[in-house]
């Protein structure tokens, strides 16, 4: 970046933006969904043939081979071993009475022999591809011990969820239900080391969740009784946390470019029910703990595309995403991409929303342009950031943000997560989507030069 151009954006920069700081609030939608009615796995008919398009584990190479289960692992692992009774008292006061999982004992006695001398290879995977090693590691795995329905309501892979009396298989010792499922091959990657819990890429993860609600000020309240589920990631946190790939309406079906789209690791599904995207032989498919999709498909991995369709046919899913993003730019290198959530406010007051970024290295300035119904929120600031950021909204209805290196010499390299965060006053009525004005956004390398960027836009919308 020469002379001129510095000193003409800074002219620019300094009657265009102001910057004003605030402290961080978040919220998260507070539904008192968990899950939806499971489907359940009907007996396997021998006699009836497998749907084509499912994907027997015995017909692709595995990364992690699973041992037989010997006789006294057989006994003290299955699915039909009665949990313990057992009372919690909350941090509200009152005592939770019901039926607890022992999934740990399960992790430690069986996963953690089988993993351990794989550690080292998963470590040198990309975290995509462990990701995807482990999901499907772990589905094969519960699948061989339990049955091809290992559901358990309430069942998580560190028993962090509160003792259950009610609905699908509540009074059993093992098991994962939809969201202890989709997350088990995050909470697999943290539990091994093989990622940190402040990484954006566990945000999926129960000690990432953790992090990212005590970072935001957002409330854990999954458990029963609207009390903290111990960072317990539930379908309703999952509809909210993350980046959105693409959203498919009720009834809808995926496109070949949505498809395409696609990594391992990412979570589809609905506040009361989700899944995982799993890479088989370089295709994508589909995997859950009981639901939707695989009760009609004998359990097994599913192709993508009519999954989803199978899936948005009972309401509208989305696709979300915590992992890098892996899609490559000949010209750029890793692709860009800045996103917006979607977000839910409970009621009228001050809000933050993260701006996320992924792959956002080597950046020599910054201009973006967002817009909004100025009759729903306000802005009231920007928070975090690099330093010399500036933002401003000389509309009510459009927020300016800019920053530029001035060194021309020590560009931005941030890599993944949240760039910083937009504070705005919410009149407590009303929906908005926060869109970027793609003529006006611009991403540059410290030459100057334009970067090709994927936008995603946000929403705001009330409880």
């Amino acid at each position: 970046m020469n002379k001129n151009m510095k000193q003409n954006l800074i002219i620019i920069f300094i009657f265009s933006f102001l910057f004003p700081a605030f402290t961080i609030v978040a919220a998260i939608h507070e539904s008192p969904l968990r899950e939806s009615p499971l489907h359940e796995f009907p007996l396997r008919d021998s006699t009836k043939q497998h749907d084509p398009l499912s994907m027997d584990y015995n017909n692709f190479v595995r990364k992690i081979a699973i041992p037989k289960p010997t006789a006294e692992q057989v006994k003290e692992f299955n699915r039909n071993i009665k949990g313990e009774k057992k009372s919690v008292k909350k941090e509200n006061g009152i005592t939770i009475s019901g039926y607890v999982t022992n999934n740990k004992r399960f992790l430690e006695k069986v996963i953690t022999p089988i993993l351990k001398p794989h550690l080292g290879e998963l470590a040198s995977m990309s975290k995509v591809e462990m990701i995807n090693t482990l999901a499907l590691f772990n589905h094969e795995l519960f699948m061989t011990y339990f049955g091809k329905n290992f559901y358990r309501w309430g069942g998580d892979m560190r028993d962090l969820d509160d003792p259950q009396i009610e609905d699908t298989r509540f009074e059993y010792k093992y098991g994962l239900d939809c969201s202890g499922f989709s997350t088990s091959a995050y909470e697999l990657a943290v539990y091994f080391g093989l990622l940190k819990p402040n990484e954006d890429a566990a945000l999926f993860s129960s000690k990432g969740f953790e992090l990212f609600c005590k970072r935001t000020n957002q409330k854990d309240k999954g458990g029963r009784e609207g009390t903290s589920n111990n960072f317990r990631v539930d379908t309703r946190e999952l509809a909210e946390l993350g980046r959105t790939v693409f959203r498919l309406e009720k009834g809808g079906s995926p496109t070949q470019e949505q498809i395409n789209m696609l990594q391992a690791g990412d979570l589809v599904g609905k506040n009361g029910h989700f899944g995982i995207i799993v890479f088989i032989n370089n295709k994508p498919y589909y995997l859950e703990s009981g639901g939707y999709v695989l009760p009609e498909k004998d359990g097994l991995p599913y192709p993508a595309a009519p999954s989803l369709t199978m899936f948005a046919a009972g309401g509208a899913i989305s696709v979300r995403r915590a992992l890098p993003d892996l899609k490559q730019n000949k010209e750029t290198g890793a692709g860009i991409s800045i996103s917006l959530p979607d977000t839910v406010f409970a009621k009228e007051g001050l809000y933050s929303i993260p701006l996320r970024v992924s792959n956002f290295n080597n950046i020599g300035a910054i201009t973006i342009k967002l817009q909004f119904d100025s009759t729903v929120v306000k802005y009231k600031g920007l928070s975090g950031g690099p330093s010399g950021m500036l933002a401003g909204a000389r509309k009510g209805s459009e927020l300016n943000i800019g920053w530029f290196d001035g060194t021309g010499s020590t560009p931005l390299k941030f890599g993944n997560g949240d760039l910083f965060y937009i504070q705005f006053y919410y009149s407590g009525a009303g929906e908005t989507k926060i869109s970027f004005n793609l003529n006006d956004c611009e991403i540059a390398n410290i030459e100057a030069k334009p970067l090709q960027v994927k936008y995603f836009d946000g929403s705001i919308k009330i409880k």
